[in-house]
């Protein structure tokens, strides 16, 4: 009854600036009308548009109404003709006689000036007509979102119900402690958008969040803005259109995307550590800073033009040498390349970089990307580098010059491992170019010549990596083992002692080292000296069953029986924890300690048949326990176990001519296939991942950044030799022989 007496008003005043009179429903009269009422040119707030009114008469006519649903659709899509969109609000009204007649409610817009079918309309007195171009710009110039930045506007294609209310209530929480109204009353979300965050604005008394309230807690952002992800991926080598090491769409709320992306990257950075000569204190140098990088990304997410739904997605490319980031929009506010590190800011979505700063992903507004430039100086990488044109903004953030040389390490030694010399050569002596104080690329260089027998240039790549100053002791004891091999002239074992003393002034605490020490001294006979040295490695390292049993082997030889035999034994107990074949080898020990202090045969057999059932194929086990019955006469017996190792003798050098032990026959790579799930065992691990045997000629790489999504730290974390599992081929290579594997996506455990 209401409606019926206000419409009866506006009726009896005639048609005027805020009131029009339509016969029907026509789309292109009713298009423009309300089209000029949101415009609303004079500033008067709200517009109203009765239709079933003889605009010349003010006779009610009414109109005809089949479906009402049809109707109510036909209004909104000519609502939606207009641009950008206006949503009125539409009443149908029953008078007494009978008749039935549509108003409609039309506020002013924040989003002016809206047009009809490409034209400006306003409403003047009691005219709808075409705006002037002049009347256009002060419609500009008096329209909110004039001074309104889009991720400010509201989303009217968006309600309440698609956020997220629980995230929305953390951040309230976390933001605004001093105002704790509406926080334990889900009901009032609105009203945390409104008043606490800004985030919500009425439209026709219809309650929109705005554009950033959408990207910043919608349950799904990308059914409002499809390109606002991440595209990441990690191409092998240094150009677009390789092969992809991984690739990840990364959706979600800007701030979950910013922290995804940070994940992806880290899983294929790696972190080194040097000494600080001046402090002496350990600094960690990582391939990229991970500030610089949060920055680096923070700034394409937050900088973005979501205004366009068809702008493509930011692309996160990780090359080998370097990270670049490409987001469309290109530098707002006229902002040009040689102004970004200065402090001159322009912020294209200023809510969003509130929220983000709120959240603590970034810094102070206007300081990201002098913080770049700060971290990757810190970090000794080279300085970032930005494009931009009127449409895109790329930094490219270049990687510390020792993970450059870091790849061609990864990628000689891989060489190496597959035999191939001069490759494995060529790549790490660009690696020692690259990067020059890397000490590991000298070492991995020099390893190389050392194992091929070309003592000169092995001992000139150790002697360089020794003069780095890297209060590391591996160049010595690299000098010491070349110097053990080369055996050159009779002074070799006062050299290597000198270099083993000066490892052991640099890292006194260094088990391994100590423990090479007393091998040479116990193969120079010099037994005195190799328990001293022994005993220190098993007083720095107790849980290492090597170095007792080392030990324990020196004080037999030294006819400590009682010390010695106590000393295998400890061994043996912190090798049952873990390795059958240590367990096998410390038992023969065992038994032979007590050849040597003539104990019962039972005894000494006991302890023979324990090693060989601890490990079976141990054919060094066997081979010893064959020679031992055969010096107390069991000669049948010996000659059942020599024949279970074979008819070549295992502890002689095989010769090539000598016919091989029988061995299942090898599969060809050509029946492998990528995305193949395979069975393999793992044989060995190193710093930048794993070897696996699958089964064919050459063993297959399992990389670091392969093994978890998790990022991993230390490959030993996850694996240990011996570890049967099921992989995924993810690289096949027949022309070269090499198989990249996966553990990511695949069960768990071999079955």
């Amino acid at each position: 009854m209401e409606d019926e007496d206000f419409v009866k008003k506006l009726i009896a005043k005639w048609e005027d600036d805020t009131t029009e009179f339509k016969l029907s429903v026509d789309k292109e009269k009713v298009g423009k009308s309300i089209c000029a009422f949101a415009n609303d040119y004079s500033n008067l707030d709200v517009g109203y548009l009765v239709i079933g009114v003889n605009d010349k008469t003010r006779y009610i006519e009414g109109i005809e109404i089949h479906n009402w649903d049809e109707t109510q659709k036909l209004i909104a899509n000519i609502c939606n003709s207009i641009t950008p969109p206006v949503i009125p609000k539409l009443t149908r009204i029953e008078i007494e006689a009978g008749e039935t007649m549509l108003l409609i409610k039309v506020n002013r817009s924040m989003i002016r000036p809206h047009r009809f079918k490409g034209k400006c309309f306003i409403r003047v007195f009691s005219t709808t007509r075409v705006a002037t171009l002049t009347e256009e710009n002060k419609l500009k110039t008096k329209s909110t979102a004039s001074y309104l930045t889009f991720d400010a506007l509201p989303n009217t294609h968006a309600t309440l119900d698609d956020l997220d209310d629980e995230k929305i209530l953390d951040h309230y929480k976390m933001t605004r402690k001093g105002d704790l109204l509406y926080v334990d009353d889900k009901r009032n979300i609105s009203d945390i958008l409104k008043k606490g965050f800004e985030l919500c604005c009425d439209v026709a008394d219809v309650s929109y969040p705005t554009n950033s309230a959408i990207l910043m807690f919608g349950k799904n952002p990308q059914k409002f803005f499809p390109n606002g992800y991440v595209n990441a991926i990690r191409w092998e080598g240094t150009n677009v259109g390789g092969r992809m090491f991984d690739r990840l769409e990364i959706k979600g709320t800007l701030d979950s995307m910013l922290s995804t992306a940070l994940s992806f990257i880290k899983r294929f950075m790696a972190t080194e550590s040097k000494i600080e000569p001046s402090t002496m204190l350990r600094v960690d140098l990582k391939e990229y800073p991970e500030i610089a990088l949060r920055e680096a990304i923070a700034n394409a997410i937050i900088h973005r033009d979501y205004q366009d739904i068809n702008a493509p997605s930011i692309d996160l490319y990780m090359f080998d040498d370097r990270i670049e980031i490409s987001n469309f929009g290109g530098l707002p506010g006229g902002l040009t390349v040689n102004d970004l590190g200065t402090g001159k800011r322009y912020l294209r979505n200023p809510t969003i970089a509130t929220f983000m700063y709120e959240k603590r992903w970034i810094e102070k507004a206007g300081t990201g990307i002098i913080r770049i430039f700060q971290e990757m100086n810190r970090n000794e990488s080279p300085d970032p580098k930005f494009e931009a044109d009127d449409k895109f903004l790329k930094i490219i953030l270049p990687s510390n010059s020792r993970y450059k040389a870091f790849r061609y390490i990864e990628d000689g030694r891989n060489a190496a491992f597959r035999g191939e010399i001069e490759s494995a050569k060529s790549l790490l002596t660009e690696a020692t170019s690259i990067c020059p104080e890397s000490i590991e690329a000298w070492l991995a260089l020099g390893q190389i010549f050392m194992d091929n027998d070309e003592f000169i240039d092995a001992r000139r790549c150790f002697v360089k990596a020794k003069d780095l100053k890297t209060n590391s002791a591996m160049p010595l004891l690299r000098l010491a083992d070349l110097e053990i091999r080369e055996k050159r002239d009779k002074l070799f074992p006062k050299r290597v002692r000198g270099f083993f003393k000066e490892a052991s002034s640099i890292e006194p605490n260094n088990s391994v080292l100590f423990h090479k020490w007393g091998v040479f001294e116990n193969n120079q006979k010099n037994l005195n000296r190799a328990s001293e040295l022994f005993k220190k490695s098993t007083i720095l390292d107790p849980l290492s069953s090597v170095c007792w049993q080392a030990w324990g082997q020196t004080e037999i030889r030294r006819r400590n029986n009682q010390l010695g035999i106590s000393l295998l034994e400890k061994a043996k107990i912190l090798a049952e924890q873990s390795d059958s074949t240590a367990v096998s080898w410390i038992l023969c020990d065992l038994a032979w300690a007590h050849q040597r202090f003539n104990s019962p045969n039972s005894l000494i057999i006991n302890y023979y048949e324990a090693a060989i059932k601890a490990n079976p194929n141990d054919q060094n086990s066997i081979r010893r326990y064959a020679g031992f019955l055969e010096e107390i006469g069991q000669m049948k017996k010996a000659y059942s176990l020599r024949k279970n190792i074979g008819k070549r003798k295992v502890w002689k050098k095989p010769q090539y001519d000598e016919p091989k032990t029988k061995k299942e026959p090898k599969k060809s790579i050509t029946n492998l296939k990528e995305g193949q799930i395979i069975e393999g065992k793992i044989v060995s691990l190193v710093n930048f991942g794993a070897f696996v045997d699958i089964g064919v000629e050459n063993n297959a790489l399992l990389h670091i950044s392969k093994i978890s999504e998790d990022f991993v730290n230390d490959v030993k974390d996850y694996l240990s030799k011996g570890d049967l599992r099921k992989f995924k081929i993810i690289y096949l290579n027949i022309s070269e022989n090499r198989i990249h594997l996966s553990l990511k996506h695949v069960s768990d455990k071999f079955n």
